[in-house]
């Protein structure tokens, strides 16, 4: 994905975020980016009907106004609904508190390219998150990582189904068979891989090999 010109999906509650989240990515960006706001999950639903497929990256907020019309409570609810009809668009999940922060379940279901507690977020980590972004990377910000890094955290965001999957990778199953035998998204799959490396600390996260030995290692499997 090239900076050059990129469009952005900003659905944020609060204007001031918008604004700040505006003034990186212009930054960032070498041509002007384009940019399409929403402030509810209404409007954020909308939007995503309507310029899905123009999209690049999402930033969304988890706490917001309810869609209760369409079940949408919440940015996580807008993020599965961008997987699902736009599984290309990279998706950024945002919080206030880190207690919104189901890592398993964010982790498990949307496999997104960013996690970030706001109060975190700075204009050096927004353009370096950026970047990584861009670069088909992932970034979590500063709280996000010593959750995981926590002795009590380390390895909650890998679940039943992620150990089936290490499990058939240490049997030398690829990438394109696993998510058959599975019935998984391949794009999806291959972003939960990377997100496990990340997890499990693997020096070289593109190398699967190396992930089912560490995962091995570490008895996940």
């Amino acid at each position: 994905m090239q900076h050059s010109s990129l469009s952005f999906l900003l659905v944020d509650d609060h204007p001031f975020i918008l604004e700040a989240y505006k003034n990186g990515i212009v930054s960032f960006c070498e041509n002007s980016p384009v940019f399409y706001e929403a402030f509810d999950c209404r409007s954020g639903y909308e939007l995503i009907q309507e310029v899905g497929n123009k999209i690049d990256i999402a930033f969304l907020d988890i706490s917001m106004p309810h869609f209760f019309e369409k079940n949408i409570k919440s940015g996580l609810d807008l993020a599965l609904l961008i997987r699902e009809k736009f599984p290309r668009v990279k998706i950024v999940i945002l919080s206030m508190h880190s207690e919104n922060m189901h890592i398993e379940e964010i982790m498990d279901q949307i496999a997104p390219e960013g996690m970030i507690i706001k109060n975190d977020l700075n204009f050096p980590d927004l353009i370096y998150m950026l970047e990584r972004i861009v670069a088909d990377d992932t970034f979590l910000s500063e709280t996000i990582v010593k959750m995981i890094q926590d002795e009590r955290y380390r390895y909650m965001g890998i679940n039943k189904m992620d150990k089936i999957i290490l499990k058939l990778l240490s049997q030398g199953e690829t990438v394109k068979n696993i998510a058959s035998d599975l019935k998984l998204n391949t794009t999806i799959l291959q972003k939960r891989l990377h997100s496990l490396a990340y997890i499990m600390e693997v020096p070289e996260q593109s190398d699967l090999a190396l992930l089912a030995k560490y995962a091995q290692e570490k008895h996940i499997i």
